[in-house]
């Protein structure tokens, strides 16, 4: 026989499986398991900016990557971290990742919540420069596109940077 404390204890436990995944989902742990190996560790790379991004640094950021009013952080991988420093112009070598996150605010940055990814993948280097020398994902867990026509059409502003908008020097500058 059920006692009435035993079923609420029952419907406390239930409910607590149902909500932890909704609590966790928020923080900023991101599970390696799924994600593209080239960037499943990107948060142990050098980050690019000494504090949050915030603003619009290159004039076309509009409604993108959380807007002006969003925080960002980059992270560059070590193949690309030593054309991202230095001068203009930039020529980012085969095998480079820039991975951006993205926060509403700063509260959720400095509360580690999960960020909205967008990462570039140097994919090749022929002599034309065309946006298809990079691959394009929105997402941690997602395949990196060398066709996805938003981010490249976006990026091709920053062309005479190789479609790369932040890099060290123009951040020392803008922060």
């Amino acid at each position: 026989m059920s006692t009435p404390l035993k079923t609420l204890t029952q419907k406390t436990f239930k409910l607590g499986l149902l909500c932890a995944p909704l609590l966790f989902s928020s923080c900023a742990v991101l599970s390696t398991a799924d994600a593209d190996p080239r960037w499943a560790d990107y948060q142990q790379w050098t980050k690019i900016n000494n504090k949050p991004i915030t603003g619009d640094h290159t004039g076309f950021i509009g409604n993108l990557h959380e807007g002006a009013t969003g925080f960002r952080q980059i992270y560059v991988n070590d193949i690309g971290i030593a054309a991202s420093s230095g001068n203009a112009p930039y020529r980012y070598p085969v095998g480079t990742v820039v991975v951006k996150e993205q926060y509403k605010t700063l509260e959720q940055l400095e509360q580690q919540h999960k960020p909205g990814l967008t990462i570039m993948v140097k994919v090749s280097d022929t002599a034309a420069n065309p946006a298809e020398n990079w691959a394009w994902s929105r997402g941690y867990q997602k395949e990196a596109k060398t066709d996805d026509q938003f981010c490249a059409g976006c990026h091709t502003i920053a062309l005479a940077n190789d479609f790369v908008f932040s890099n060290q020097e123009s951040l020392k500058t803008f922060q």
